[in-house]
């Protein structure tokens, strides 16, 4: 979303003097948040920020750790240099690698909404953004190259291009990524009648491309190279093998940034800018995918005031919406727009931030209750927290257009680098009609495309006679439209979707912004009292809505509901729709078809905080399903102690009563908890017929194998939801390996997965197989550097790590520097981590082994698999993975 205004012939006065303003309020933000940088740096537990023009040492006794302050940013054979890099380099708050030497301002990894962070701390917004290896987070699906709203910022506000150093294989995908976000969909890749319900006429359609140009003519001659300027690396040395070993790029001031594949490190050399002590500033790739992939709460929930206890589960709406931001890209002390929109106590997302995991975690709302998204658009303040969503949990289901979701599919393929084909098989889509409402939650939702420059939705949603609608990113102007109209932009359907925006409904929120492609604040201003009084304006910073104008905005975590006449089903509903959409459940709701028969089986009970639910030992006689609030299941193992919490959509209770043995947890509510209750009779007539018991208990010998314990114990199934575990013990099945024996092989086919829960495994990789893969998602070769890419590796050189107990031997050393031949587990997750540059390595405890290219496709395995000491693993067969 951008400030495009600024080369529009079209605008009122009016409309250009607000231009003007704003384009001067997003200088502001970059020039004077650094007066406030002392009171926001010492939140963060950062010294005061240097200037911009000189970044001079900072003061022993107030420096920090390095590692909050910059990370480990190395010299070389000179650590104890690290306190005059740190004048130099900045890790953001967010990740992201900033320095500055002399002119030059540039950045390595760029996480979303990684402006933000410079424009907070009081640092320049970088010009240069160096861009190698993964686009990627598959750990934390994150975008580690998102540069719309640096190349935003720079073009729109500063009048220049954003300058990516980069390959040309890079280059590629990010001209991709920008033709979707910047230009929307190509006229062959159009097919609207698919997106209107039948028998809709043509004039009904938008035309993406003549009324982006008719807004804002200068999208005339608009082009990825209008906005950004592309420096190639080249290839200075390559190896034995052929394949690039060192890239060098030059750039201004005669500073170069140099990449050296052997110690995946950047070295950057500013003759006259770095002092004569300081040769060059070391940057390391690992540490730039850490820093980005840390899981700090603090990265994305500051803003939340105030803090909830953590025993509290809020009352869900039956009607309503929780704000997870309510401003736009370009605001430093904002989360770009995005809500839960709540319809008989479950969730939809609309446009989820980056961030709204960690958003929803802290408001203590359960992701059990929130399966589904509505997508808008595919501007990266509005799509970026969408596909992290999707792959961090299982069956959300999209609800968007056709030409959205496939332009949502085209660009996230030149991100991840995944195919097409595999992220249409990996999404849940719902494929939404104008004209033609879609059922969610039992609310109605009725779509209409916005005006914007890229396909967007707006909506109203209907339940119990009350309506919410959202315009999403629009120019809301019926003069606007009237004239468009005249000049035969849009026909008459068209006109008349546009102006008959619904004014009338319960609540409204409504975007303000920039013109042309936003709601001009001044159009608001103008509403009259009543409809103001049921509006809020969202998109904006609350500093940019003016005091007195009667209109109102709202924080994040705020939450709106509509009152609804009271409804004695809706408790029953709730029951239902919870368990409908446990997966377990799933084969037992479709035998019972009718809903009533369900109700009769079920009962509402109330617990008290501290009240002991269920107690280990005692028979068990009902099944639970939380409807409200937390509670904690305590059991013990191993002559150890463990627990964990259960929150609405969760359940327990059912292995005693499928295997007859006693209750082998306590279970306690922590704050109030509602759960509805099946008796051990009802609870056995709903599973007659289905296999529902025979799952159940295998379940509960898998878990008595410590199961959930080891998918803990790996950084990648740790990250899983409880819902995304619990399937993946149903899939489990324990087998034994005895030494010597050969797992897999290369060529053989790929009949299961694995998860190591003892002795030890040595994987070999052969890499001329997986060099002529169609698709890699866990083994991969960079076409740039030919460096193989094993999932969920990562190379440490760290003097610490060296000293733990747990290592893994590799078949080659590594570089002397290194001061290691190994690569170190940490203790307390049993990371693995496995040299890039090898095609081999030995695992064990906690390891996930498996090919996932040729389990997600007809192609043969690339790897072998051999037992070096006799253990055990679960397998998960490939048709159940």
């Amino acid at each position: 979303d951008t400030a495009q205004a600024a080369d529009s012939t079209y605008g009122e006065k009016a409309d250009a003097n607000e231009m003007e303003e704003e384009e001067k309020s997003f200088r502001a933000d970059e020039r004077n948040v650094a007066s406030n940088t002392k009171r926001d740096a010492a939140s963060r537990g950062l010294p005061e920020c240097q200037s911009r023009e000189s970044l001079t040492e900072i003061d022993r006794e107030e420096r920090p750790h390095k590692s909050e302050l910059t990370g480990r940013v190395l010299l070389p054979e000179c650590v104890e240099l690290n306190e005059v890099a740190q004048r130099y380099v900045r890790i953001l708050p967010k990740g992201g690698h900033w320095t500055k030497l002399g002119s030059v301002t540039m950045q390595f990894g760029v996480p979303p909404e990684t402006i933000k962070d410079s424009m907070q701390l009081g640092l320049e917004v970088p010009r240069y953004y160096v861009v190698l290896g993964d686009l990627f987070s598959r750990v934390k699906g994150l975008n580690f190259a998102e540069l719309e709203f640096p190349a935003y910022f720079n073009y729109f506000i500063r009048k220049q291009r954003t300058i990516v150093v980069t390959t040309k294989t890079i280059e590629h995908r990010i001209r991709a990524l920008f033709c979707e976000t910047l230009l929307g969909p190509s006229e062959d890749d159009l097919d609207l009648a698919l997106d209107f319900a039948d028998g809709m006429s043509s004039d009904n359609f938008p035309n993406f491309k003549e009324e982006g140009e008719w807004l804002d003519p200068a999208r005339k001659t608009l082009s990825v190279d209008s906005l950004l300027e592309f420096r190639s690396f080249e290839t200075i040395e390559k190896d034995a093998l052929g394949h690039p070993c060192l890239l060098r790029a030059h750039l201004e001031d005669n500073i170069s940034v140099s990449y050296f594949r052997d110690q995946r490190a950047y070295k950057i050399k500013a003759p006259g800018v770095l002092p004569s002590e300081v040769p060059e500033l070391t940057i390391y790739m690992e540490d730039i995918i850490r820093n980005i992939e840390a899981d700090e709460g603090s990265k994305s929930t500051a803003l939340l005031q105030p803090d909830r206890p953590l025993t509290e589960m809020p009352d869900l709406p039956v009607f309503g919406v929780t704000m997870l931001g309510t401003s736009h890209g370009f605001d430093a002390n904002g989360q770009t727009t995005g809500f839960v929109l709540w319809a008989n106590h479950r969730g939809t997302m609309v446009d989820p931030p980056p961030n709204s995991i960690e958003c929803l975690n802290r408001l203590h709302i359960s992701s059990r209750v929130i399966d589904s998204i509505i997508l808008t658009h595919c501007h990266s303040d509005h799509d970026a927290g969408a596909f992290r969503r999707l792959l961090l949990d299982q069956h959300i289901t999209i609800y968007t257009t056709r030409t959205i979701f496939e332009s949502f599919v085209r660009k996230y393929s030149a991100i991840t680098g995944f195919s097409q084909e595999f992220l249409r098989q990996l999404l849940l889509v719902r494929r939404v009609r104008i004209g033609e409402p879609a059922w969610i939650h039992g609310a109605k939702i009725e779509f209409r495309y916005s005006l914007h420059t890229i396909p967007c939705i707006g909506f109203t949603a209907t339940l119990g006679g009350k309506t919410i609608s959202y315009s999403a990113d629009t120019h809301n102007s019926k003069e606007l439209f009237q004239r468009m109209f005249s000049d035969g932009v849009i026909g008459k359907g068209r006109l008349d979707s546009l102006t008959n925006f619904p004014w009338e409904s319960d609540m409204v929120l409504h975007e303000a912004g920039v013109p042309p492609i936003h709601t001009p604040m001044t159009e608001l201003i103008k509403l009259p009292p009543e409809i103001k009084e049921k509006m809020y304006v969202v998109h904006v910073a609350q500093k940019d809505v003016p005091t007195g104008c009667g209109l109102r905005t709202l924080n994040q975590g705020d939450t709106q509901v509509l009152d609804l006449p009271k409804n004695d089903m809706t408790t029953a509903i709730e029951a239902i729709d919870v368990l409908s959409t446990i997966d377990l459940f799933a084969p037992a709701c479709e035998t019972f078809r009718d809903a009533v028969a369900v109700l009769y089986l079920i009962e509402n009970e109330e617990f008290e905080p501290g009240e002991c639910i269920v107690r280990a030992g005692d028979p068990g006689d009902k099944f639970y399903i939380i409807l409200k609030g937390t509670a904690k299941v305590s059991w013990e193992a191993n002559g150890e102690v463990s627990s964990k919490l259960f929150r609405v959509g969760d359940y327990f209770g059912e292995s005693s009563l499928v295997t007859g043995e006693p209750r082998n947890a306590d279970v306690h509510a922590l704050g109030r908890v509602r759960a509805a209750t099946i008796s051990r009779q009802h609870f056995e007539n709903f599973i007659m017929g289905t296999d529902i018991k025979v799952n159940l208990q295998a379940l509960a010998q898998i878990r008595a194998k410590d199961s959930w314990q080891l998918i803990s114990m790996n950084s990648v199934t740790a990250k899983l939801t409880s819902t995304a575990k619990t399937t993946m013990e149903f899939a489990m099945e324990e087998r034994t390996f005895v030494k010597g024996e050969k797992v897999w092989e290369v060529g053989n086919q790929p009949d299961f997965v694995m998860l190591v829960k003892s002795g030890r495994f040595h994987l070999k990789a052969d890499l001329d197989v997986v060099r002529h893969r169609r698709i890699n998602l866990s083994i991969s070769v960079n076409h740039d550097t030919g460096m193989l890419e094993i999932l969920n590796s990562a190379f440490r050189r760290s003097a610490s790590s060296v000293q733990t107990t747990h290592h893994i031997m590799l078949d080659a050393p590594f570089p002397t520097s290194c001061g290691s031949d190994s690569v170190c587990v940490e203790d307390d997750t049993t990371d693995h981590f496995i040299d890039f540059r090898l095609t081999e390595g030995e695992v064990s405890t906690g390891a996930l082994i498996g090919d996932f290219d040729a389990v997600f496709s007809d192609q043969p395995v690339a790897s072998s698999v051999t037992c070096l000491e006799e253990g055990s693993a679960m397998v998960i067969p490939q048709h159940r993975w």
